[in-house]
């Protein structure tokens, strides 16, 4: 059996309101059009969660709304306040914690927890994707990893295969 971890930064942010408070600031245009384009690219690329964790802010929730419908339309999903802003380690155990009858889970979140998540989970992969994801996690990345094992427990440092990295850029 294998465990995927899919982890999806937040698209692209506005700042155009100055009196927002960070976590509630809402997508920017370009967010919104790279989201579209994520959710498209993880559909081809049979990226299908059977559970969702999200952020409770306002960008990272919009990310989703425009993401759902493309990959995961009916996924359980829970909105987890740790995820703000969370730390690696967080990040980590929140995953650490599933429940054994989901085997593949969609974060939604922030860096740079998610960055240094993934830098820390990856023990093999192709070697472009890893030096691409080392460099940037950008906003609406989407990193893709796999675990062996039913345990998510089980899931730890250097454990994880990275098996696909997408960033806005690099979608044509």
């Amino acid at each position: 059996m294998t465990l995927t971890v899919t982890l999806l930064r937040h698209a692209k942010s506005s700042r155009d309101d100055a009196t927002l408070a960070d976590i509630a600031r809402p997508l920017a245009e370009r967010g919104r059009r790279d989201a579209l384009r994520m959710a498209a690219w993880m559909a081809l690329n049979g990226i299908k969660p059977d559970l969702v964790l999200c952020s409770t802010s306002v960008r990272t929730r919009e990310t989703l709304a425009l993401v759902a419908p493309a990959v995961a339309p009916a996924v359980a999903t829970r909105f987890e306040a740790s995820l703000y802003h969370g730390e690696a380690d967080v990040l980590l155990r929140k995953v650490q914690g599933l429940s054994s009858a989901k085997q593949h889970v969609l974060l939604i979140g922030h860096n740079p927890g998610f960055h240094d998540l993934a830098l820390s989970l990856i023990g093999a992969g192709d070697k472009g994707l890893r030096a691409s994801l080392a460099e940037k996690f950008s906003t609406c990345g989407c990193a893709v990893l796999t675990f062996a094992g039913s345990d998510w427990a089980s899931v730890a440092p250097k454990a994880g295969a990275l098996t696909h990295w997408m960033a806005p850029k690099r979608l044509a």
